[in-house]
């Protein structure tokens, strides 16, 4: 078994460090890096990604508002219609409303999140492995980060 130097879990990603070999764990995946392959490994934000997923929340939201609008619109015209004694064509023309107004409505999604990824760099190649770094685990990551740059810089001097 080899000697662990150290290991963190965040949000479904399982990354653990020993002296020759880097681990990380997904949901879908299970992958072994050599060290001494690795070029580089840090932590990035999808900013990029979350601007993304967030303009689509708000086209979302701001649809389903102009629906909401348009059925209150609708519902008005129901009502004026029978207030002026059977006004068919009111009726129909509100009904219309209303239905359009439904269908036009999306599920509203929630609102991302902005995700992280552990980069790592291979000989020309970069893996991502997206994960969520909210609350404690920040300093977690932190340490593992330290830790596994102490351990590539002794690995690099050593190998001189």
């Amino acid at each position: 078994m080899e000697n662990i130097l150290s290991k963190v879990n965040a949000n479904g990603l399982e990354i653990t460090l020993t002296e020759d070999k880097l681990f990380i764990k997904t949901k879908s995946s299970n992958e072994t890096f050599a060290t001494r392959a690795i070029n580089g490994i840090g932590v990035i934000d999808l900013v990029d990604e979350y601007n993304q997923e967030l303009a689509e929340y708000h086209r979302i939201r701001d649809l389903n508002a102009g629906s909401i609008v348009a059925m209150g619109f609708g519902v008005v015209l129901v009502i004026v219609s029978q207030a002026a004694n059977g006004g068919t064509i009111e009726l129909m023309i509100g009904i219309l409303i209303i239905l359009f107004g439904l269908l036009r409505r999306k599920k509203s999604k929630e609102l991302p999140k902005l995700l992280s990824a552990v980069r790592i760099m291979i000989s020309g190649a970069t893996r991502d492995f997206k994960f969520d770094k909210t609350g404690e685990l920040s300093k977690d990551i932190a340490d593992f980060f330290a830790k596994i740059e102490s351990t590539f810089t002794s690995f690099h001097y050593n190998s001189k």
